[in-house]
């Protein structure tokens, strides 16, 4: 919260009491420099700011009318207001437009010059981050939206993972039979192959939902909306060290692979016990046309399939709906997904765990890619193998 005074003490009592963490600027809120070492300490310590309050500084001249007034008494608190206004905000603002999401919220009753000044502050300020919108109506609260990635509800989030998880679920247990017989050692080819339609849709989708959100923010560029961009720390900076955090998620993963985490699977369902089958020493040796189809298969896992769509569309537009738990949530339903494979579920779960906490604690999907990945490098390396002979 960047303000002092009695309406700034109300608005903070308001929200603790809603159980609400909040933080109060205690510097000079026309210092720019104070006011944004401030806020860059609040976003590292609280891992962001989900809402920014601005109360603009009032040196109003109270009981002095306008035309009583002298250019001083006019200029000096339409000066205070707009600076105070325009230091928090813009400050703010910058903050959330890294972060992707955020709104900041100015409180001014919007009365004489310097009150109309804030007004005028805000309205540019919104259409800047948000020209698709309408204009701001006037009133007391002015609101500019620092972050141009929209939050879903609860039930939008279940909807969308429906529609990942139906289809594979179909694919695995109706389309895959229909087209391979379970009992044949080729089996967990068809089921692969079927799969990748599967994993492509879920690209297809997250982008098409994008595109659909861009229609009301045409300015919201697809690298944002989809967190395809570099990691940066909690104040917002881009630090190239912070590629190191890779480390320990990449080794941590590793380890997951030969832990005893997952069920059986049913015989001829596994595509990693297929690989060391004698049926896949017979069928890959120069099959490079199978290379291919896994080389796509292993793209769409990693990349353009479950992390577009889960790390790159859902968990940036999950706060809203799950608060600070929205990693958890988001690795959770990734390891429920798995209904096509439901013996990897409990596997599936921590590892959706493992991608999704760098991917909201630095804000780039690159980092669920990368550490999801790992696993892809692995399969091709093996298929590849196999098919060199």
């Amino acid at each position: 919260m960047h303000g002092t005074g009695e309406a700034a003490g109300a608005w903070a009592a308001t929200l603790e009491g809603a159980g609400v963490r909040v933080y109060r600027a205690a510097g000079d809120l026309l210092d720019e420099a104070s006011v944004q070492a401030e806020m860059d300490g609040v976003a590292a310590a609280a891992g962001g700011v989900d809402i920014a309050v601005v109360v603009p500084v009032r040196e109003d001249v109270d009981g002095v009318r306008l035309v009583d007034a002298t250019v001083a008494d006019v200029v000096r608190p339409v000066v205070a207001r707009l600076a105070s206004a325009c230091i928090g905000a813009t400050i703010a603002a910058r903050l959330m437009a890294r972060q992707g999401s955020g709104l900041v919220l100015v409180l001014d009753d919007g009365v004489g010059p310097a009150g109309a000044a804030v007004a005028a502050l805000v309205r540019v300020l919104d259409a800047e981050l948000t020209p698709a919108r309408r204009p701001l109506p006037a009133g007391p609260a002015h609101v500019c939206h620092g972050g141009r990635v929209r939050q879903y509800r609860r039930r939008t989030v279940l909807g969308i993972w429906v529609a990942a998880a139906a289809p594979m679920a179909l694919l695995a247990w109706v389309v895959a039979p229909a087209v391979g017989s379970p009992s044949s050692p080729r089996f967990p080819l068809a089921l692969f192959a079927v799969e990748v339609a599967g994993l492509l849709w879920q690209g297809v989708l997250a982008l098409a939902l994008v595109a659909w959100e861009r229609r009301a923010a045409p300015d919201l560029r697809v690298r944002d909306a989809l967190w395809l961009r570099a990691p940066v720390d909690r104040a917002g900076r881009r630090r190239g060290r912070l590629w190191w955090w890779l480390v320990p998620f990449l080794v941590a993963y590793g380890v997951l692979q030969v832990l005893p985490v997952e069920l059986p699977a049913p015989s001829g369902h596994s595509f990693g016990e297929f690989l060391t089958s004698d049926a896949a020493r017979e069928a890959l040796p120069g099959a490079w046309g199978l290379l291919a189809l896994v080389v796509l298969g292993q793209l769409a896992n990693t990349v353009v399939g479950e992390e577009l769509l889960f790390r790159g569309l859902l968990l940036p537009r999950m706060r809203g709906a799950f608060g600070r738990a929205d990693w958890v949530a988001n690795g959770v339903l990734f390891g429920l997904y798995h209904v096509h494979m439901p013996w990897s579920i409990p596997g599936a779960v921590i590892a959706g765990l493992l991608f999704a906490y760098p991917t909201r604690r630095f804000r780039s999907a690159w980092m669920g890619i990368a550490i999801h990945s790992a696993q892809s490098v692995v399969v091709v390396a093996i298929v590849m193998a196999l098919v060199i002979g």
